[in-house]
């Protein structure tokens, strides 16, 4: 009897310690920490970035992003990323009812960069001179410039630029960073040179008619002899007009004597109208009495006169001096060309 359950414990032990070497052989050792898992650690948004895992046989992944669990379970995940900043990417390695750490990546996520701040610099310029141009962009970010669409070699924040052609110009800046290129920030130049300025030969003028007087100089300031600041003015009385004409290169000066004077078919008085046609001169005087008539040349040298006689010839062109004098003693006296 005691050989008998000697046998039967014997067997028992043997079977016992055989099941137990089978339960411990089915549970893994811990996989190995951080090697578990790769990925990239920068992206875009908009990005799709794929993460891989080595499993043990048998065992699955739990991943997490920002401590959210995804939806796969396998050693690969493919993650979108639709906001910028940073986040972390988390694997867990689930084997029955024992979970391990596989490791974490922290990804930095970037988004197409903003608009460059306002660019600092000269809006007019002196022309063959360099100015300097700055803005502001995010950190780990470039800038492209342009001017006129021509890309610059600077990559900074800040640009110098000569300028070597007048007229307007387009600076402009945009922001580069590992995500793309950004839209651009305008700064519109307008470059000038030292102004010239002639409004012409001192002149003479009909009476009846407007004359302009014009500074050119597109894009300057002007500051006329009349209080009028524009580019042109119209006259339409004798007298002296200047104009100061002022831009960032420096300012100049000009004046002009305008003359207007009677021309044909022009009422000099109240009731007296002369009139040039053919070469002679015609008097109208209405119920006025003319005694005298008289024409002289622009130095004074009398050419003709008349008197009572309402028609003279005119032997001499240009600016003449008509003199009347009435049967009351009153003399009246204008200017004409003929």
């Amino acid at each position: 009897m005691f050989k008998l359950w000697t046998v039967v414990l014997s067997l028992f032990l043997m079977v016992g310690v055989t099941n137990t070497y089978a339960i411990t052989d089915t549970i893994p050792s811990p996989p190995e920490s951080v090697a578990a898992l790769s990925g990239p650690i920068e992206a875009c948004v908009g990005d799709i970035s794929v993460y891989t895992a080595e499993l043990p046989i048998g065992c699955d992944a739990l991943w997490y992003v920002e401590s959210v669990l995804q939806s796969t379970s396998g050693n690969l995940l493919e993650y979108s990323w639709v906001s910028s900043g940073s986040f972390l990417v988390e694997l867990e390695i689930a084997c029955d009812t024992i979970n391990f750490s596989g490791g974490s990546i922290m990804v930095t996520v970037d988004a197409v960069p903003n608009n460059p701040s306002q660019i600092i610099g000269d809006k007019y310029i002196c022309m063959e001179t360099t100015s300097y141009y700055n803005t502001m962009v995010g950190d780990n970010e470039t800038c492209q410039w342009k001017v006129d669409d021509i890309i610059q070699t600077s990559d900074s924040s800040t640009i110098s630029y000569y300028w070597y052609e007048l007229g307007n110009h387009i600076i402009e800046v945009r922001a580069i960073n590992q995500c793309g290129i950004g839209y651009p920030t305008f700064l519109n130049t307008q470059v000038f040179d030292m102004p010239e300025v002639f409004l012409g030969n001192d002149t003479t003028i009909f009476v009846g008619q407007n004359f302009s007087l014009n500074a050119g100089n597109p894009g300057c300031n002007y500051l006329w002899s009349t209080g009028d600041t524009t580019q042109a003015i119209i006259v339409s009385e004798s007298g002296n007009y200047g104009v100061v004409v002022i831009n960032p290169c420096g300012q100049v000066s000009d004046e002009i004597f305008v003359d207007f004077i009677v021309g044909e078919q022009e009422l000099i008085s109240d009731k007296i109208q002369i009139r040039i046609l053919n070469g002679i001169l015609y008097v109208e005087a209405g119920d006025v009495l003319i005694d005298k008539i008289q024409i002289f040349n622009s130095t004074g040298i009398l050419l003709n006169e008349s008197t009572f006689k309402k028609e003279l010839p005119i032997s001499q062109n240009g600016i003449l001096i008509i003199k009347i004098s009435t049967s009351k003693g009153k003399v009246i006296t204008h200017k004409i060309n003929s």
